[in-house]
């Protein structure tokens, strides 16, 4: 009987908002008929009032997506900026062919941030990046041409101009699919 009760007693607040099933609600209604404990939590709910959340307690769901989309974008941010200096990195070693893979991603994840203003932007962090190795070399005494920078930057933008207009292509894909 005790089990039955603890059951009964989950079921209470959608027993008493009529949400339960014919079936469920003959089960719970059979077993008020017999048993004053639940009985009287039934009558608790019926006359309890809602209670409503204190005003500076309130959750937007508008606030919340926003604080979401902001943090995504930071943290898509940091990738490509991460991106960017791998990529950079890696031109003075034989892995400069992974930059054929990355500077696209890079590219698709600015679009996914900026839309078309990735166009202008993702340059200006390449050329950024670039310049930062091109820096660092000099600091550690290798000698680096503008020739060779500018060579870099060359390889780069293409490949990360190929990203976005393949995140802008699928993006468009996608919104006319949405609008059938």
């Amino acid at each position: 009987m005790r089990n039955e009760c603890s059951i009964v007693k989950d079921l209470l607040p959608l027993y008493a908002e009529n949400m339960l099933s014919e079936d469920t609600a003959g089960f719970v209604k059979e077993h008020l008929s017999g048993c004053a404990d639940c009985c009287e939590d039934l009558e608790v709910l019926k006359t309890a009032e809602p209670q409503a959340m204190p005003a500076g307690e309130e959750i937007s769901l508008k606030n919340s997506l926003k604080k979401i989309k902001s943090r995504v974008q930071i943290f898509t941010a940091m990738i490509i900026i991460f991106g960017a200096v791998l990529g950079v990195g890696l031109i003075n070693n034989s892995s400069i062919f992974y930059n054929i893979v990355i500077m696209p991603i890079i590219g698709a994840l600015g679009y996914v941030i900026m839309r078309w203003r990735a166009l202008y932007n993702i340059p200006i962090i390449l050329v950024l990046s670039s310049a930062l190795e091109m820096f660092f070399g000099f600091l550690n005494g290798e000698s680096i041409s503008f020739a060779e920078y500018f060579g870099m930057l060359i390889y780069f933008v293409p490949c990360a101009f190929l990203g976005i207009v393949i995140a802008a292509l699928y993006a468009f894909a996608f919104r006319k699919e949405d609008k059938k």
